[in-house]
């Protein structure tokens, strides 16, 4: 055989080779299409990792990356939550990549109150810093001592300027509450004994009253 075609013919299979190798090797050592692959998405392992690939078929867990400040939720197909979500134990093909999708902690606490004599099915809620509204509460006048009771679910200083109440917690987080009545109804009194808040009012119309307060969330 020519030497000038076995030359060619070694140059060919070398080449083959070469483009072989990198397929297998060149992508961190593996096919992406034979794995789930895992991104932080702004979490890290506890060896400072921010993507991790396996072989299983089911999502994973929720706690493969921490986030401080933040808690995982879930899994999605997008980094920002717009494709598909996937929760844990998930039915999930290879060759998929998942972002952990994460939501803020709240530290502070909540506020838990409790409502007397109002005539109202919404008897002890949570307040949300968007705010409640307390309706309906029936066609009555309202008994004496109508009040709401607002407590924070861990320690907190309660503090009352005229009808607005601060509640600070430990951690420096910081609830106002704005009340208000509708109907003609009137703010009786607002007050703390150091534990709870109280707002007391009157109402006297014969029609459904309502009584609302805007909260406002501050962090640190």
């Amino acid at each position: 055989m020519d030497n000038k075609v076995i030359a060619i013919g070694a140059v060919v299979v070398v080449a083959i080779l070469a483009v072989a190798a990198f397929a297998v090797i060149g992508n961190g050592g593996s096919d992406d299409s034979n794995y789930v692959v895992y991104d932080g998405n702004g979490g890290k392992t506890s060896d400072g990792e921010t993507t991790i690939k396996s072989t299983e078929t089911v999502a994973a867990s929720l706690n493969l990356f921490t986030r401080a400040g933040y808690e995982c939720t879930g899994w999605n197909t997008k980094a920002d939550g717009t494709g598909t979500s996937y929760g844990p134990n998930a039915n999930v093909m290879h060759g998929v990549k998942l972002y952990a999708q994460w939501k803020p902690v709240v530290v502070g606490g909540e506020l838990e109150v409790q409502t007397k004599n109002l005539y109202s099915n919404k008897s002890n809620f949570t307040l949300e810093p968007s705010g409640q509204t307390i309706d309906n509460f029936g066609q009555y006048t309202l008994s004496e001592g109508s009040k709401i009771c607002i407590t924070p679910t861990s320690t907190a200083v309660i503090g009352v300027t005229g009808t607005t109440i601060t509640i600070t917690f430990a951690d420096g987080t910081v609830y106002t509450i704005v009340p208000s009545m509708g109907n003609e109804g009137t703010i009786k009194n607002v007050y703390t004994d150091g534990t709870s808040a109280y707002i007391e009012f009157e109402y006297s119309k014969s029609v459904n009253p309502t009584f609302s307060y805007i909260v406002s969330e501050t962090k640190p």
